[in-house]
C-alpha cells in the first residue's frame, strides 16, 4: 500500500482561497462604510453646522459678576438655513433623519434647533413635528417644544396630534398641548372677527 506525499501546494491553496476571502470580506466592509459616510455622516454634518449657525448665544450676569453663556434659537436664522438646504421639503426629510439619532450624537440644544427650523418649513414640516410629539423616547423639552411649535401652525394634523397630547402621560405636555391648543383657538377667534369686519369702501369725489 503505497501512501501519497502532502505536497506544499496542497495546503498553499486552501490557504490561498481562506486569504482571498477575508481581503473580500474586509473591501466590502470599507466599501459599506465610505457608501454610510457619504449618505449619512456626510449630510448629517453639514445638517449640525446648519443648525449651530441658527442657535444665537445670550449672556446674563450673574450674581458674582460673571458672565453666563446661553444658545437660543433664531428662527430667522434657521428660516435662511432652510434655503441653504434645499428648500422646506429636502430640510424636513433631512432634518427627520437627524432626529432619528440619539440624543449623544446630536445634542440637545441643536435638536431645539432642529424644532424650530422644522416649524420655519411650514406644512413639510408638520408631520415631524407630530412624530417627535407623539414620540414617548424623546427628550421631554423637545416634545413640549415641538407641541409650542404645532400651535404656531394651521392644519388639521397639528389639531390632532395636539389634542391627542393632552392624554399624554407626562403632565408638561398635557400643559404644553393644552396651551399650544388655545394659541389655534385665539389664531381662528381673530381671523373670523377680521374677516367680519366690514370694508370700508373710499368716498366718491363729487
Amino acid at each position: 500500500m503505497s501512501i501519497r506525499a502532502t505536497s506544499p501546494m496542497d495546503t498553499a491553496k486552501p490557504r490561498s482561497r481562506k486569504l482571498y476571502v477575508l481581503w473580500a470580506i474586509a473591501l466590502t466592509l470599507l466599501l459599506a462604510l465610505g457608501l454610510f459616510s457619504w449618505l449619512v455622516v456626510v449630510p448629517m454634518g453639514g445638517l449640525s453646522a446648519a443648525l449651530s449657525r441658527g442657535l444665537m448665544p445670550t449672556y446674563a450676569v450673574l450674581s458674582d459678576g460673571t458672565f453666563e453663556k446661553a444658545l437660543h434659537p433664531d428662527p430667522a436664522a434657521l428660516r435662511r438655513e432652510v434655503d441653504t438646504l434645499g428648500g422646506p421639503s429636502t430640510a424636513a426629510h433631512r432634518l427627520r433623519t437627524y432626529l432619528c439619532l440619539p440624543g449623544a450624537l446630536t445634542g440637545n440644544m441643536r435638536r431645539v434647533a432642529a424644532i424650530v427650523m422644522l416649524e420655519q418649513c411650514g406644512d413639510a414640516g408638520a408631520p415631524v413635528l407630530v412624530e417627535r410629539l407623539s414620540d414617548d423616547s424623546e427628550d421631554l423639552a423637545i416634545r413640549v417644544f415641538a407641541s409650542r411649535a404645532l400651535g404656531r401652525m394651521a392644519g388639521t394634523r397639528p389639531m390632532n396630534a395636539l389634542k391627542g397630547a393632552l392624554e399624554d402621560k407626562q403632565p408638561e405636555i398635557r400643559q404644553a398641548a393644552r396651551e399650544a391648543l388655545e394659541k389655534i383657538k385665539k389664531a381662528q377667534q381673530e381671523k373670523q372677527a377680521k374677516a367680519k369686519q366690514p370694508v370700508e369702501t373710499p368716498a366718491k369725489p363729487e
